[in-house]
């Protein structure tokens, strides 16, 4: 089965670095649970150019040093193991896949393919790729994936908290392991 999994904030732990970075950024010491939207201009209570000032000016720092999310690596592991591709799809700027890759060596990630996607809508690429599954922490990226027809994994957060519509097939997830449990019932 191919099966897509989104980086920052599900394989990867960004938004505590984010959050570390955005904190002394703006003079403000703001909490994880406190990020009540993907959207954090509105948390910061800057603007939209200020906010996307500071992603672009601090690319390098905010995707450096990053821990896994737990037990993430070992999850891909096992859906590789189990027989899946493994389709590892970011919203990360292109100019950055250096950073990427030598993070995701680091940690021993195994995958089929990295495509980042600079910004632009991941539905388009997971329905490219025959996707059965993706798995993310957007509530915006689960909701146009799952209009695709595709099955998402929505990994819990205090920022993706919402309603998505029922005949979307969207299940929230609160670990690694919960999402191995419902990957096993599809095989």
């Amino acid at each position: 089965m191919n099966i897509g999994i989104d980086i920052d904030g599900v394989l990867a732990d960004s938004v505590t670095q984010w959050l570390n970075v955005m904190n002394k950024y703006f003079g403000q010491n703001k909490k994880y649970e406190e990020l009540y939207t993907y959207r954090f201009e509105k948390v910061y209570n800057v603007t939209w150019e200020e906010m996307d000032r500071f992603f672009r000016t601090n690319q390098e720092i905010l995707l450096s040093n990053l821990s896994p999310i737990p037990n993430s690596v070992s999850a891909v592991k096992k859906l590789k193991i189990w027989g899946h591709k493994i389709y590892l799809v970011t919203a990360r700027p292109r100019q950055y896949q250096h950073l990427t890759t030598k993070w995701l060596k680091e940690h021993q990630v195994e995958y089929d393919q990295l495509i980042m996607t600079d910004f632009q809508c991941k539905a388009d690429y997971c329905q490219e790729l025959q996707l059965k599954v993706f798995i993310d922490d957007s509530l915006d990226n689960a909701m146009a994936i799952a209009s695709r027809g595709i099955k998402v994994f929505l990994y819990n957060a205090p920022y993706n908290q919402g309603h998505f519509p029922d005949n979307l097939q969207i299940l929230r997830k609160n670990s690694w392991s919960e999402i191995l449990t419902e990957v096993k019932k599809m095989r």
